[in-house]
């Protein structure tokens, strides 16, 4: 542990005298610090906290789907985690359970106290209150986490360039062989052009159209933000593409699936069309039939409405065999019934 940070036996957040607060907030988290802290079971499969998703922000914070997004990771026992900007704790809970070394780090002072809640009885995992640009750590990562993240940057950062001064201090807590994991939103996904509200400003054909201004979050399309990370000094990439998207997959395909000549990856993707979080409206086209035609052309990966991007700054080999294609879940109500599915190249 890094000496700069005191555990808060109220809140059982690490803190750092004197660490400016990040005024980031949905308005809801103490209700979902209700929630949390009478919870029994605060698994990732926790039926108590499934029976408490009401509406989109519970449903966001409990959701079993949300993990599904780390399992093709392969994050193991004893793996060393970063996670930063951890939020309300869904994803740093699922860290925990796998048996990794966790260190959380969250600006906000409400939800690092949820995400320690929701990791209580985890002793592997440790939850931080301060920003990115100023938490210290004397351990380098396996694994460091931006989820939701990277997109902020122009928000909360003074910086000249916000998003490759996150990058860069993210990257700084990397092990030799470690590796930065990105999630966010592609501002060219199908679902903007299906008049889906941008999904951080709730304001359809935004992103597509680069409406960005100053000190607002900011998404990219694929070849801009793997130049980001090159510019940051993350040359290596290897792209994920989660369906309907990273906040809730249901498939995730490599960059191997849309090369396949014996696999169609249209065949294992969710059948409707996206959700809109902000203002729930019906879909123009059927995004799955478009997404046939995308793939046909070769367009698939540039129409996703999401990425989730391994980076580092030498090349490594994949988290998974090299044969893998794609990964399904179907999540049921019975842990026992939730199924993952992986594709794998036999040729």
């Amino acid at each position: 542990m890094s000496t700069p940070y005191q555990r808060n036996p109220a809140s059982l957040v690490w803190e750092r005298p004197g660490a400016p607060p990040i005024a980031y907030s949905d308005g809801t988290e103490s209700r979902i610090l209700d929630i949390v802290r009478n919870a029994r079971d605060l698994s990732v499969f926790s039926p108590e906290l499934t029976a408490a998703i009401s509406d989109w922000p519970t449903e966001y914070h409990f959701s079993r789907s949300r993990h599904l997004l780390l399992r093709p990771l392969s994050i193991r026992p004893g793996n060393r985690v970063l996670e930063l900007g951890c939020g309300c704790g869904a994803l740093t809970r699922y860290l925990g359970e796998c048996g990794a070394s966790v260190h959380a780090v969250e600006g906000s002072p409400s939800r690092a106290q949820i995400a320690a809640a929701r990791c209580r009885d985890l002793s592997n995992v440790a939850v931080h209150l301060d920003d990115i640009a100023h938490f210290s750590s004397t351990s380098s990562y396996d694994w460091v986490l931006l989820v939701g993240v990277l997109e902020y940057a122009p928000v909360f950062s003074s910086a000249p360039d916000p998003v490759r001064d996150c990058l860069a201090q993210a990257a700084r807590f990397l092990a030799p062989n470690g590796r930065l994991v990105i999630a966010i939103e592609n501002k060219l996904g199908l679902k903007y052009f299906n008049a889906r509200t941008e999904d951080h400003l709730g304001i359809p054909f935004y992103g597509i159209q680069n409406l960005y201004t100053s000190k607002q979050p900011v998404t990219f399309g694929k070849k801009e933000l793997t130049s980001r990370l090159a510019r940051a000094g993350l040359s290596f990439t290897r792209f994920f593409y989660p369906f309907p998207d990273y906040k809730l997959p249901e498939t995730i395909l490599a960059d191997d699936s849309l090369a396949c000549p014996s696999f169609n990856p249209c065949d294992i993707l969710p059948l409707s069309s996206s959700r809109d979080y902000g203002k729930p409206s019906a879909p123009s086209f059927s995004e799955p039939l478009a997404q046939r035609e995308l793939h046909s052309n070769g367009l698939l990966a540039d129409f996703a409405n999401s990425f989730l991007v391994l980076a580092s700054p030498n090349s490594l080999p994949p988290p998974h065999p090299d044969s893998t294609l794609a990964w399904r879940f179907t999540i049921h109500p019975n842990r026992q019934w939730a199924t993952q599915t992986t594709y794998f190249s036999t040729s």
